[in-house]
């Protein structure tokens, strides 16, 4: 949701929103998590205690995520202790291949971060290994 770093508040109304003057474009290029809006000034403030014509909310995507969850399983079987008891060994990893999967930008238009990314919204890889005794 576009928002103003210093709007005025409207009485029983909310928050102030900017003007949409243009198509709200995403930046292809190689500086896109610095300059994440390829025409930023299709976002203006408006004068004050105006509300704005930008909707509420404004689709504003997110960068695409790829993550992958693998895991691996062996068992052992263990005839000598028990006829029926079995060694299993087992390793996990979550996103394995350890892609970062960036968030969205600030779309708070007159703010000093507008336009950056500044988050990531996944964890970095994960794995974890266990061994359990089946009797």
């Amino acid at each position: 949701m576009p928002g103003l770093y210093d709007g005025q508040s409207l009485p029983t109304y909310g928050g102030q929103r900017p003007n949409l003057v243009a198509k709200l474009e995403r930046n292809h290029g190689s500086d896109w998590m610095t300059h994440y809006f390829a025409n930023p000034d299709a976002l203006q403030k408006p004068d004050p205690y105006a509300i704005g014509n930008a909707p509420r909310t404004l689709n504003i995507r997110q960068p695409g995520s790829s993550n992958a969850a693998l895991s691996i399983f062996k068992e052992f079987p263990i005839a000598i202790w028990k006829e029926q008891a079995k060694l299993q060994l087992c390793g996990e990893a979550m996103n394995a291949l350890n892609h970062p999967s960036f968030g969205g930008p600030d779309a708070t238009v007159d703010g000093p971060n507008f336009g950056l990314v500044t988050w990531q919204a996944n964890s970095p890889r994960e794995v974890q290994f266990a061994l359990k005794l089946l009797f």
